[in-house]
């Protein structure tokens, strides 16, 4: 059994959804702070079957041990992490986040699993003229950032000393949908997450104001990286199917497309996903950095290379928002 923390989220619906597909049995563990249950629903719409679920706080050690118990757990795969989304202070972060990772790490001590997928954030890495390796210096722009290197730092130490099995997935920036388009990203708060902005734009025919994705930078990189979900899900099965492969790991991986967009080409692309004019305001001001992966270290150790490109991108978020949501 893999157990997927932040499960009802956007990285964990579609980990869940391609695990399911390839016969896995997963838990899915989330205390909807910043998901929707009806998601649980169009997953189960997906994979036809029912899937476990269970609303936990991972930061209730023992109630999250007892899971870990219960349900046999062999591996986790911890995308619970806070992110920008939730626009939180520097206490809510690290409570969040290192608060998490170090009761994810007890509670999987305490049940005998030493295996560990984290979903992780490219901007430890800060920002650069050139592609970001994983041997790139770290830093961190903010509090937020700097909660997800202590993490990173944590099970860096961990390792040292026990036989763990780890891999850090340092996500760039992520958008689309599963290709069902019943699930996506459906975050509470959207206003800094890109594709759901852009999709609003076009639906609505208001304006995109690119400052709203700025994420502790005091300056708005002028090119990104973005990568399709589905994509992301893919190397993070290669992760875990390389970590079951050997005794003792821990690595680092850049999850990226390799290639920089600007926002003006993503604007172009919804545009041309949406059939809509999309109006976007940037600042007079751009950084001269940008956050581009350098993926070479993944296709070499997990043998996993993006697929699809920023237009499949826009196309399924498009898609996706066009369904009929909830509140």
């Amino acid at each position: 059994m893999i157990a997927i923390t932040g499960g009802l989220g956007y990285i964990g619906l579609h980990t869940a959804a391609k695990l399911l597909k390839e016969n896995h049995e997963v838990v899915l563990i989330d205390n909807q702070f910043n998901s929707k249950l009806f998601m649980l629903e169009r997953l189960e719409q997906i994979v036809g079957r029912v899937v476990t679920y269970v609303h936990q706080d991972i930061r209730n050690t023992p109630a999250l041990q007892r899971i870990f118990d219960q349900y046999r757990v062999s591996a986790v795969v911890h995308l619970a992490g806070m992110n920008p989304s939730s626009n939180p202070s520097p206490l809510e972060a690290y409570n969040s986040n290192v608060g998490g990772v170090l009761s994810l790490l007890r509670a999987m001590s305490r049940s005998g699993i030493n295996t560990l997928v984290y979903g992780s954030c490219s901007h430890v890495l800060g920002a650069g003229t050139d592609k970001l390796s994983e041997l790139s210096e770290i830093d961190p722009p903010g509090p937020l950032a700097r909660s997800f290197d202590v993490c990173e730092q944590i099970m860096s130490d961990l390792d040292k000393q026990d036989n763990w099995r780890i891999a850090i997935m340092r996500y760039f920036e992520l958008g689309g949908a599963d290709a069902t388009h019943l699930i996506g990203e459906h975050p509470k708060c959207m206003s800094n997450r890109i594709m759901p902005v852009f999709t609003h734009a076009a639906n609505t025919g208001g304006t995109v104001d690119a400052l709203s994705f700025l994420f502790d930078e005091q300056a708005l990189t002028r090119q990104i990286d973005m990568l399709h979900i589905d994509d992301a899900v893919e190397a993070n099965l290669q992760a875990l199917a390389y970590l079951h492969s050997v005794d003792q790991s821990f690595d680092c991986f850049n999850i990226g497309s390799g290639e920089a967009v600007s926002w003006q080409q993503i604007a172009d692309a919804m545009e041309l996903a949406s059939g809509k004019p999309v109006d976007l305001k940037l600042p007079e001001t751009l950084s001269d950095l940008r956050r581009i992966a350098d993926i070479s270290h993944a296709h070499e150790v997990l043998k996993w290379e993006p697929k699809l490109d920023l237009q499949r991108i826009c196309e399924d978020a498009m898609a996706f928002s066009l369904q009929e949501q909830p509140r």
